[in-house]
């Protein structure tokens, strides 16, 4: 990992920028979700070719099915264009996922 890559740091901006959305709340954990919480995204940053690879996956707080996944790869660079990289695409799919859920018929579910 570069020396100015610091993953604590990366979720709670990470965090931050999240909880920044309306109807949204956001956290940094111990790597599970918590009580009272909806959904819950944990994933790994490693190196590859001199590029940070970050893959995430979102999972309902219940469920060990992946809703989300995607995997990022950056050069290493500030680390607030992959706080709005990774926010943005989060915030998409849980408003996805939401609307999913919203439409299904009750007997679907």
């Amino acid at each position: 990992m570069p020396p100015e890559w610091i993953p604590q740091v990366f979720a709670e901006s990470l965090a931050v920028r999240l909880a920044a959305v309306k109807g949204l709340a956001a956290h940094v954990s111990n790597g599970t979700a918590g009580s009272g919480d909806d959904f819950w995204l944990g994933g790994e940053v490693t190196m590859r070719d001199n590029r940070l690879v970050i893959t995430t996956r979102l999972r309902h707080a219940d469920g060990q099915d992946p809703v989300w996944t995607a995997t990022f790869w950056r050069s290493v660079g500030p680390i607030h264009n992959l706080v709005q990289d990774v926010s943005s695409a989060v915030v998409e799919a849980v408003y996805a996922d939401l609307a999913r859920r919203a439409l299904r018929t009750s007997k679907e579910k």
